[in-house]
């Protein structure tokens, strides 16, 4: 009886002590963590001190947006969109301000080596080019911020409505890429105004107004 109680003692002993060195390697791994993150900060109120608030803010939003565009270019070939590329651009004010006056997307056709601001395309390739720089901005931002549990929702408000012919499945091969992309598992097309975008649906919701303050949803 009494070598099992030293057996017993012994155990919870070892048990005790490996949890200790456990417990010290959590503490060691927290402190290196937040050393990091303090020698981080440091460097970016550094920055800020250096550069002032227009500055800094100036700085963080080109950093941005050359990785939106960067992912966005990735986007469209994995889209079947190899023929456009886009990168951002910003324009600081003039006497010396630190501050971004205007910011913008180039999309550059490369068959032809021409560019073009994304907001003053055609219907078809404006709605393409900016697809790709939402789906961008979303990648960068769950990158920050991790990815939701079910992953992000997507809504598209008439999704296909400047779109024509052959634009239409181009949109598409863009919207199923640019879905998984980001690790999105719903997408709300409202309303899915074209039968090939409307193919693309698992389920349709219906809403039929009841009365003027009251609708009810039906799925189809």
């Amino acid at each position: 009886q009494v070598l099992a109680a030293a057996r017993r003692t012994a155990a919870r002993a070892d048990a005790e002590l490996a949890q200790a060195v456990k417990n010290q390697g959590a503490i060691e791994r927290a402190s290196a963590t937040l050393a990091e993150q303090t020698e981080i900060s440091a460097l970016w109120n550094a920055l800020a001190r250096a550069l002032g608030r227009d500055g800094a803010q100036s700085f963080e939003a080109e950093t941005v947006g050359h990785e939106v565009a960067d992912a966005a270019t990735l986007l469209l070939a994995q889209g079947r969109v190899p023929a456009w590329t886009l990168r951002f651009e910003s324009l600081r004010s003039p006497n010396g301000k630190k501050q971004i006056e205007q910011a913008r997307w180039i999309g550059t056709h490369l068959p032809t080596n021409t560019e073009r601001e994304v907001r003053v395309c055609c219907g078809g390739q404006e709605v393409t080019l900016a697809t790709a720089v939402h789906f961008g901005a979303a990648a960068a931002l769950l990158a920050r911020r991790g990815i939701p549990e079910g992953g992000p929702l997507i809504a598209v408000d008439e999704p296909a409505s400047a779109l024509r012919g052959p634009a239409v499945e181009e949109w598409i091969a863009l919207l199923r890429a640019g879905a998984a992309f980001v690790g999105a598992r719903t997408v709300l097309l409202v309303p899915p105004d074209d039968p090939r975008v409307a193919d693309l649906c698992d389920a349709q919701l219906v809403v039929e107004p009841v009365s003027d303050v009251e609708s009810v949803v039906r799925v189809e």
